[in-house]
């Protein structure tokens, strides 16, 4: 008895936490979406990536590896930019570390805008993971694509 109503209590406890949680994450998306202008100058505002004479401004977010890694992976290239593998495909040696000025939401949103939009993880970055990634990687380098793969 007491286990049936302890899966009846769960059953309700999941029920209401969904539509919470997609709440959640609609409305995160959509705040990152707005803040992400500023990287769609680039990446393109359809996550295409940006064209240029001859080039790419920056990657696609389309078939993105690094959407699919941990959303820190994402953080770490927001906060200290990456070195582009490939300058002859796409302008510039680097992408800019934009996120190092960006408050810790709008990061967070921006990360759950780009990793459930192109990404398609659905799932909600915070304002508090933000914050702990931003001073564990205080110290860390622009890193390249292979360093990304190896967290």
């Amino acid at each position: 008895m007491k286990i049936l109503k302890l899966a009846q209590a769960f059953a309700v406890i999941t029920l209401l936490t969904k539509p919470i949680l997609a709440d959640e994450l609609q409305d995160a998306a959509e705040a990152g979406k707005a803040k992400f202008v500023l990287c769609g100058a680039c990446h393109g505002l359809n996550g295409t990536g940006q064209p240029a004479p001859g080039l790419q401004m920056a990657a696609s977010f389309l078939e993105s590896k690094i959407l699919k890694m941990k959303p820190e992976v994402t953080a770490l290239v927001m906060f200290k930019g990456i070195v582009k593998e490939n300058p002859a495909e796409f302008m510039g040696q680097i992408m800019m570390p934009l996120g190092a000025s960006m408050p810790d939401e709008d990061v967070a949103n921006i990360i759950t805008y780009v990793r459930s939009e192109f990404g398609k993880v659905n799932e909600v970055t915070t304002t508090a993971q933000v914050a702990a990634w931003r001073a564990k990687h205080a110290a860390t380098p622009m890193p390249t694509r292979a360093a990304l793969a190896a967290l």
